[in-house]
């Protein structure tokens, strides 16, 4: 509730914005989520604006009760093996795949009848959390990553004033390799990009 208050917590159309990661684990996600609007309405709010998150299942909002959803890369993303990496660990069960065939896979996404916000993701490997055994795409870069978020960023354009919003995984996810904090290999180079894809879209205040 404190945090819903807050001048600073996002709203669309006056209701705060909740995402839920696996909505699918809900008992009855449908019921739950109107039970939790109706609580924010008793606390004085229109309601909630809830997001699902397409991770492992590419539920419908209409599945599960939710208001719009949104891409979770790579999770939905296609994967194009990459047989001509040198594997020096000879017990490694792991799993490696393109990065640029994945984010392209999700610039030609079909149309839906339905809200699904636009996810990009700077890069993905998740050894740390499965030794061996992670999967991991390999080409991404600070320029591969700012061409799929440009064209991420052109699909998003094209929703209602409101209602423009654009997720990105992830800001600090240090083991599964997915992060937009500064490391020693591209240094602020990810979010030097990003500034500069973003830029474009920044109406000055007053127009």
């Amino acid at each position: 509730y404190e945090a819903f208050n807050d001048p600073r917590y996002i709203k669309i159309d006056e209701k705060p914005l909740l995402l839920i990661y696996r909505p699918a684990l809900l008992p009855n996600s449908i019921e739950t989520m109107a039970r939790w609007r109706g609580w924010a309405k008793q606390k004085g709010f229109p309601g909630l604006y809830i997001v699902s998150i397409q991770s492992f299942d590419e539920l419908t909002p209409n599945e599960v009760g939710s208001d719009a959803c949104t891409e979770f890369p790579p999770n939905q993303g296609t994967k194009v093996k990459r047989a001509d990496m040198m594997i020096l660990n000879s017990d490694y069960e792991g799993r490696i795949f393109d990065y640029n065939a994945m984010a392209k896979s999700y610039c030609c996404r079909e149309e839906v009848d339905y809200i699904r916000f636009k996810g990009v993701m700077p890069s993905w490997d998740n050894d740390a959390r499965k030794p061996g055994r992670g999967y991991s795409y390999v080409g991404s870069s600070p320029s591969s990553y700012a061409k799929w978020l440009g064209e991420a960023c052109k699909e998003t354009m094209k929703n209602e004033t409101g209602k423009r919003f654009l997720f990105i995984n992830a800001w600090n996810e240090w083991a599964e390799g997915a992060h937009l904090e500064p490391c020693r290999k591209y240094g602020y180079a990810f979010l030097d990009k990003t500034r500069a894809v973003l830029k474009k879209y920044i109406v000055p205040k007053g127009e």
